[in-house]
């Protein structure tokens, strides 16, 4: 019964660091139960060292959550504590050790709570102060690096989607070329065909119509001449009804293509531009706080 007292005394100074609910005693385990959430603790748990140590290793296991919950738990006994308020920001902002920090990516996975990193400033002692503004600057510089990233890939994938429509619009282009003995050709190419056919067509066949106006056979001259313009017109007829539309058509997708490429070239090509300016000075700017906070990190012995 005195073992029961004295246990269930000193139950009451804990609460559960997950849902804040009274713990209770499991002697056969030896072990503190939350009855509302089930989790178990350890009577060691408790003890102030230890809750630093299980909070650190369970940050580096990425359970942030229950890091959080074991440094929440830490400073309501020592509010000022900078190892639990250091271990609290980084479970916080998802960071499992300091040293990840140097990697050229670790920005991506960081969440940035301007709130929790005020309350860290206004709970830290006033030599760490500097410590966690720093902290805050640094967290903040990789949320900037993170919305940049987010910007760069979003035109990126604009740029792939207006290539998409690039590459579309050059298949339909080609539905649009002319079947030829020749094979397939662009219309330009088949008017300028039958430009020159027609040519050719009049200076053959005006040959001997000049020879017969020679001998003085106006009437067989103005037959050929008609002969000739007849044929020419025919074909300018056919290349008008097949070949005209399929230019027109030609003509609008290219224009269309043209509008799309000016956007890559210029508005694109502009936004990647600035964004990879802003990812640069942001970086640079991220990596100065971060050398800042290594040399207190090694300082304090944590780094």
């Amino acid at each position: 019964m005195t073992e029961t007292i004295l246990n269930n005394k000193n139950v009451k100074a804990h609460s559960c660091p997950t849902c804040g609910g009274q713990l209770k005693t499991n002697f056969e385990l030896g072990m503190y139960e939350c009855p509302f959430c089930g989790v178990n603790f350890d009577y060691e748990y408790f003890r102030e060292d230890d809750v630093l140590k299980k909070g650190y290793e369970a940050l580096e296991k990425g359970e942030f959550s229950s890091a959080k919950d074991a440094f929440s738990f830490m400073l309501t006994k020592e509010p000022h504590n900078f190892m639990a308020l250091r271990g609290k920001i980084f479970a916080i902002s998802h960071i499992s050790n300091f040293k990840d920090l140097e990697k050229a990516d670790a920005f991506k996975n960081i969440h940035y709570s301007v709130t929790d990193c005020e309350d860290a400033i206004m709970a830290a002692d006033p030599q760490d102060r500097e410590y966690f503004t720093e902290l805050q600057a640094l967290l903040s510089k990789a949320q900037r690096l993170s919305e940049c990233d987010k910007e760069n890939q979003a035109v990126l994938e604009k740029r792939k989607k207006l290539g998409g429509e690039l590459k579309n619009l050059s298949y339909h282009v080609e539905q649009n070329y002319v079947t030829t003995r020749d094979g397939k050709q662009h219309p330009k190419d088949v008017i300028k065909t039958c430009i020159v056919g027609a040519i050719l067509v009049f200076v053959i066949d005006m040959v001997p119509g000049l020879g017969l106006l020679l001998d003085g056979s106006v009437k067989g001259t103005i037959i050929v001449l008609l002969a000739t313009l007849g044929l020419i017109g025919i074909m300018a007829l056919i290349t008008a009804i097949i070949v005209a539309p399929k230019l027109s058509r030609i003509k609008k997708i290219e224009a269309q293509m043209a509008e799309i490429n000016n956007e890559i070239d210029t508005t694109i090509a502009s936004q990647i531009k600035e964004i990879d300016s802003k990812t640069s000075e942001e970086k640079r700017e991220f990596r100065n706080h971060y050398l800042f906070l290594r040399k207190i990190e090694k300082a304090n012995g944590t780094f």
